[in-house]
């Protein structure tokens, strides 16, 4: 089996693997600050930092995380794979490899959630080239008799 690295779009990788951390660090902003003002609101005030802090790290944020981290990463995986006509599940697992680089350098901690974070970021990217990969081909090039 030949090697397919020579027609995966790495311009589209790199792009779309910037594009997928920024989301996914843009969606994760958006639920923490949402989470504070709202917690703001309830206090009267700035919340306590250890209550905030807390509450950041409890159960259901990281679940949300890791299902933030699939979403950004499959819309990474899928603009890499659209630039990879051919090769598209290829160019999004290697998005979903940089992305998973990323979040590792962005996290910055061993743990089972980061780890786990690392796993779906690399099967969302995978995913997203595999959504990008199922196009329609209206495209006859073979003739069967």
């Amino acid at each position: 089996m030949a090697s397919k690295f020579s027609e995966v779009n790495w311009i589209g990788v790199i792009i779309g693997a910037m594009i997928g951390l920024v989301a996914v660090i843009a969606l994760t902003l958006i639920v923490n600050v949402g989470y504070g003002v709202v917690l703001g609101f309830q206090l009267r005030g700035a919340p306590p930092q250890d209550v905030l802090y807390a509450a950041l790290r409890s159960l259901p944020f990281a679940i949300l995380g890791l299902i933030w981290t699939l979403v950004g990463t499959t819309v990474g995986g899928r603009i890499a794979g659209k630039r990879s006509e051919r090769v598209s599940q290829l160019a999004g697992l290697f998005a979903g490899i940089l992305m998973a680089i990323g979040l590792a350098i962005v996290a910055a901690e061993i743990s089972v959630w980061a780890l786990a974070t690392v796993v779906i970021a690399i099967a969302g990217g995978w995913f997203g080239g595999f959504l990008a990969g199922r196009r329609e081909d209206n495209s006859f090039d073979e003739v069967y008799a």
